[in-house]
């Protein structure tokens, strides 16, 4: 048995501590985190509308993969479709804030109990 491996059997641990592997993303989530991120970030504004053609060059994507991200991010409440207006930026108030980071928290909880 290697000294690290031995280290870590010593410590209890099932995996050595540090970086895991990177799980590979599709081009939807990457489009879908930029846009969560200029949403938190404050760069997307809310009742901002979305325009596909626009925001599918700048990001130099499909508009069906657009789509997709944008589908998702509406699902998620960060997002809205309004009639005769489009997709448009979701208003986030302290109580959208505490609502999404008390999922995320037991979400992230859950996920490391599985791994």
């Amino acid at each position: 048995m290697g000294e690290e491996a031995a280290g870590r059997e010593h410590l209890g641990e099932g995996r050595a501590a540090g970086p895991r592997p990177v799980a590979t993303q599709t081009r939807r989530d990457a489009v879908g985190d930029e846009l969560r991120r200029a949403i938190m970030a404050g760069e997307l504004k809310a009742g901002q509308p979305l325009r596909e053609v626009n925001i599918a060059s700048q990001l130099g994507v499909s508009r069906p993969t657009l789509r997709e991200a944008l589908y998702q991010l509406i699902h998620e409440g960060l997002l809205e479709q309004q009639p005769y207006r489009g997709v448009v930026v979701t208003a986030i108030d302290e109580k959208f804030i505490t609502d999404t980071a008390a999922v995320r928290v037991a979400l992230e909880t859950l996920w490391g109990l599985l791994k």
